[in-house]
């Protein structure tokens, strides 16, 4: 376009790509990274939880699906797990016409998903789920037990391990088998190749990017986790704190094998990507909750900073959706600064 029109990020997009190109780092995967800053996470749709008849029971007697149309998270329902019978090991399995064909999620990094234990907090390894490769059946992997009861939560698990190469089939296992009828419920399970971080202490939690992200390069110095909130300074990326002013964005989480750090020095350094405004990316408000429209900050869960003499705002997301403490939310991120 003669007037240079177009998607109104690809300037900051091909800016960010060019200085990473020349700063020469070997092995890269340009043309993924140009695919993660233009549109963030790939996002593939497991299941999507609507209809229980799209799930195989093969005992009800001990561990059984329904349909869930109040504490839903997406669409019109979830999908209740109930732990029935005092025998473990009993599956509910995607059926012939939903499961897998044959797909290759070699790409996909992470399975997440929608959880939320009812009534009472399960122990570690007591509902834990499989994958179907070319007809093998993976080792078993925890469904992460939830910090509250009754509150649902976002958990993306690490299925780089795992062979998917040809996907054909998805199930959970009853490990728990108390025969206390205990229900967890999971909603919208996907699996994706870029997630914003494990998420402790000042992080965010974890969760997909959906919108574009941006190359940076992090200061001499500094230290920057999956998950932190980014500032910049002398136009590099340091680590933010919480409620600054200053945070522009998040740090995705690419490479499973990468969960820790990248420190920057002036000698060699580190780049990252960076989900900022206006990407949106799921993540937990750890705080007091929200409801749609309040600007968030998202570590310590307070809205909007609000100073009547200076008419001073500050966030770094806005909610999409209505929240609970301790619940994971959809945000946009950005950042706010007025002065009267």
């Amino acid at each position: 376009m003669a007037d240079g029109g177009g998607h109104k990020h690809s300037t900051v997009m091909l800016e960010s790509l060019n200085y990473y190109a020349k700063t020469g780092l070997a092995n890269q995967d340009f043309l993924g990274l140009l695919k993660r800053c233009a549109v963030g996470s790939t996002i593939h749709l497991v299941s999507n939880c609507e209809s229980v008849t799209d799930w195989d029971i093969q005992d009800a007697n001990y561990f059984n699906a329904t349909a869930e149309g109040t504490k839903k998270r997406t669409g019109s329902h979830a999908l209740n797990l109930i732990d029935v019978g005092s025998v473990k090991g009993y599956k509910v399995t995607l059926d012939e016409d939903r499961r897998p064909d044959r797909e290759d999620w070699t790409n996909f990094y992470w399975l997440c998903m929608w959880v939320e234990d009812v009534s009472a907090l399960r122990l570690t390894g007591e509902l834990v789920f499989q994958i179907r490769n070319n007809g093998s059946w993976s080792a078993e992997t925890n469904v992460p037990v939830c910090t509250t009861a009754d509150v649902p939560e976002y958990h993306c698990i690490d299925i780089s391990g795992l062979a998917r190469g040809s996907v054909d089939g998805f199930r959970f296992v009853c490990r728990r088998g108390s025969g206390g009828s205990e229900v967890t419920i999971v909603d919208e399970i996907i699996v994706t190749d870029m997630i914003t971080g494990t998420g402790d202490a000042t992080q965010a939690a974890t969760g997909p990017v959906i919108g574009p992200c941006v190359v940076i390069s992090v200061a001499a110095g500094q230290t920057l986790n999956p998950g932190e909130f980014v500032n910049f300074e002398a136009g590099e990326g340091h680590a933010g704190v919480q409620n600054d002013a200053a945070v522009v964005g998040v740090v995705c989480q690419v490479d499973p094998d990468v969960a820790t750090s990248w420190a920057g020095s002036d000698t060699a350094p580190k780049q990252v990507l960076m989900a900022r405004a206006p990407a949106i990316v799921i993540l937990r408000d750890s705080g007091s909750g929200c409801t749609a429209g309040d600007a968030v900050i998202i570590a310590s869960g307070n809205v909007a900073i609000e100073d009547g003499t200076t008419n001073y705002i500050k966030y770094v997301a806005t909610a999409l959706e209505t929240g609970e403490a301790n619940a994971d939310n959809h945000y946009q991120l950005g950042k706010m600064s007025l002065h009267s």
